[in-house]
């Protein structure tokens, strides 16, 4: 028996079989739509990439369902068609988990604008609408996915089963990774009931009134890592060298047990070659770099993004060449770390208050070497304030720090704040206009004002690279702000 489906100006034949599922033939139709689509739409706009271009640094987008109505937290299917046209058209190119992890190695070089695209949980409404648009695109995705709803129960009407798993690996644009067993739910971490995350925290037992002791947390977290590799490998043969952490989560913002962090990492590296996790803090720069740590960074697409705001959030992630100037009449990556900023009028406003100060820095300059970072600059209260270099995240960097009568050479160096160098001197003035800056070659740093060395200092541990930043925070409890005129980097 035959069953007809127009598509388009063309007719296709389907022989109805126990092979070509229902779905599966809503997906071919629907690839031949997104295909043609695609041809459709104005290829004069395509994006060349050229040949010899290379990646310095490598995003990783992020996804769960992609849906066909809003619920405020997934991406509309609609949405995505536009995203995923869009950077086809702008010239990003997806790349497989494989060469991901050779170009974090530093053993392979990948083109400029590649991105590796993922999706969490192994939900159906991530493969059955995304698989036709991969096709069409010849773009690829990984799936992490939940080896205890997907493997271990056998799947059901959310999520993926083992045979769904199976046709989709089979269809050369899916990969499959670890998102855990267990994790992916929360449990009891008290006496009164309240809740936590798997990975975060220790569990309350209630049968026998207490928490989890160091040891019996440690276990169940590694019996969970080890068991979803497990799971995969065991099913379908996979090679699982990469594990997705359930909501971001890797035991830093641990409710009843600070050592988690430590714990949960030194467990995921004891099984898996580097791990992804999502930020919702901007700790550091946007996209990964070969040198990077085990922990890599996703970028989580926003229900609310249409494809100009996608496309926007990979450009001012994107490396920036030296020399570099913003006289900010418009957002290039300056990103807050915490607190508040704006920019208008011509100016970047850092805002504090009696509780929190604010810093931001440039996303985009990790590979800046030796250069001079200027500004010219205003302060509205007595407060102080920092220009940073060498910045690789908030807990590692050099600093300038300057008030009203001083200025200090400092460095953070995991988390811990180090004085290198201070010159006790009247320099600035409140409402005052006034040019400072920091300079970084090799291992010596200088701190500048009016154009003149203020401080030079020597900094054995200092990192090879690094981006800039700024830091401001109050002396008086009072509200203020740091008002930044411009920005120009040279070269050293």
């Amino acid at each position: 028996m035959l069953v007809v489906f127009g598509v388009s100006s063309s007719i296709f034949l389907f022989k109805k079989t126990d092979f070509f599922t229902a779905r599966q033939m809503v997906q071919t139709i629907n690839y031949l739509n997104y295909k043609l689509a695609f041809a459709q739409t104005d290829n004069e706009s395509l994006a060349a990439v050229g040949i010899n271009d290379r990646a310095k640094s490598v995003p990783v987008l992020l996804y769960h369902g992609i849906i066909d109505r809003p619920d405020g937290s997934n991406i509309l299917l609609k949405d995505f068609e536009e995203q995923m046209f869009g950077l086809k058209k702008a010239g990003w190119q997806t790349v497989s988990i494989e060469d991901f992890r050779e170009f974090m190695k530093g053993g392979k070089e990948l083109p400029a604008k590649s991105f590796l695209l993922t999706f969490d949980d192994g939900r159906k409404d991530s493969y059955y609408p995304v698989d036709p648009i991969l096709r069409a695109l010849d773009y690829r995705a990984v799936m992490f996915v939940d080896t205890q709803h997907s493997i271990n129960l056998g799947g059901n009407g959310y999520y993926l089963s083992p045979k769904e798993l199976t046709k989709m690996l089979e269809s050369g644009h899916w990969e499959i990774q670890s998102h855990s067993r267990k994790a992916h739910s929360f449990y009891p971490i008290d006496k009164k009931g309240n809740v936590g995350t798997f990975l975060g925290n220790k569990f309350w037992l209630q049968d026998e009134e207490r928490l989890e002791t160091d040891e019996e947390f440690e276990a169940r977290i590694r019996a969970d890592l080890q068991g979803s590799k497990s799971d995969i490998r065991n099913t379908f043969g996979v090679d699982i060298f990469s594990f997705a952490y359930p909501f971001g989560d890797f035991g830093r913002d641990s409710i009843n047990f600070p050592d988690a962090e430590r714990v949960v990492l030194a467990a995921a590296q004891s099984f898996y070659e580097m791990s992804f996790y999502q930020s919702w803090t901007r700790r550091t720069f946007t996209s990964n770099y070969p040198d990077s740590s085990f922990l890599i960074k996703r970028i989580g697409v926003r229900p609310y993004w249409n494809s100009n705001n996608l496309l926007k959030v990979l450009s001012i992630a994107e490396d920036k060449n030296l020399p570099y100037q913003d006289d900010f009449t418009s957002f290039n990556g300056w990103n807050e770390s915490y607190g508040k900023i704006s920019i208008e009028n011509g100016s970047m406003i850092l805002y504090s208050n009696p509780k929190i100060g604010s810093s931001v820095f440039l996303d985009g300059s990790y590979l800046w070497e030796d250069y001079i970072f200027s500004s010219g600059v205003q302060l509205t209260k007595k407060q102080t304030f920092s220009l940073f270099a060498r910045f690789k995240d908030t807990s590692n960097y050099v600093a300038c720090v300057f008030t009203l009568d001083s200025v200090r050479a400092e460095q953070m160096m995991d988390g811990k704040r180090v004085l290198r160098a201070e010159k006790k001197v009247k320099l600035l003035s409140i409402g005052e206009n006034f040019e400072v800056g920091i300079g970084v070659r090799s291992n010596t740093v200088d701190c500048y004002v009016s154009n003149s060395i203020a401080i030079k200092t020597k900094i054995e541990k200092l990192p090879k690279n690094g981006g800039v930043g700024f830091e401001l925070w109050d002396l008086e409890k009072e509200e203020g702000s740091l008002v930044v005129n411009s920005v120009t980097i040279e070269q050293l």
